[in-house]
């Protein structure tokens, strides 16, 4: 999506971005990043669905995590992936703390009944409400994060992750077609609409 009333050719300077801190940054140094971010207003706007560590939250779930609790004070907590997160409190960001395939031997058990779907309804939807407020003034990008390696770390852990580029390349290999397959179907998703319910 381009910019409203850019000239003709293109825009008089490449677009800025400076808003790539975590919620837990823009919290402890609310005040001083809001007159910076006044001063030099981002010409990009990135439409996020969910949050890097804590990731997608289905509509329904039991336990829902509240993100301002969870990135500022001492937190642990589960993805859909099967990965177990902790943020400390007065820290940045989340750590993984434990990693969902320990064996590969839970490799075909974890592809068919906890790889999560890519089109859950309502998963692209938290990326709505940028799309309504900036699609005509910003430049857009959408974001999905942890879409390979990351990914792959997150569910082996990374000692084992480059020990099994080496040991298990087959595995290595059925795991990343299954990231590479989710990452396509998740981008046909933002591209034409299918699991958006807002």
């Amino acid at each position: 999506m381009g910019r409203q009333g850019a000239p003709p050719g293109g825009a008089p300077r490449c677009p800025v971005r400076f808003r790539r801190l975590s919620f837990d940054v823009i919290l402890r140094y609310g005040d001083a990043l809001a007159d910076l971010f006044c001063e030099y207003p981002d010409d990009t706007a990135g439409a996020q669905p969910y949050d890097i560590f804590l990731g997608y939250q289905p509509p329904g779930r039991p336990s829902r995590l509240d993100p301002v609790k969870v990135l500022t004070e001492d937190a642990q907590w589960t993805d859909e992936w099967g990965t177990r997160w902790r943020h400390a409190a007065g820290g940045v960001g989340a750590s993984t703390v434990s990693n969902p395939l320990t064996d590969w031997s839970q490799l075909d058990h974890y592809l068919a009944r906890q790889l999560p779907d890519p089109r859950a309804p309502g998963r692209l939807d938290a990326a709505l409400p940028v799309l309504h407020d900036f699609g005509k003034t910003k430049y857009l990008y959408g974001m999905i994060h942890m879409l390979l390696f990351e990914r792959l770390h997150c569910l082996r852990g990374m000692d084992n992750t480059f020990a099994d580029f080496h040991l298990y390349p087959r595995q290595v290999q059925r795991l990343l077609d299954a990231l590479t397959g989710y990452a396509i179907e998740l981008i046909r998703c933002w591209d034409n609409g299918t699991n958006w319910t807002g």
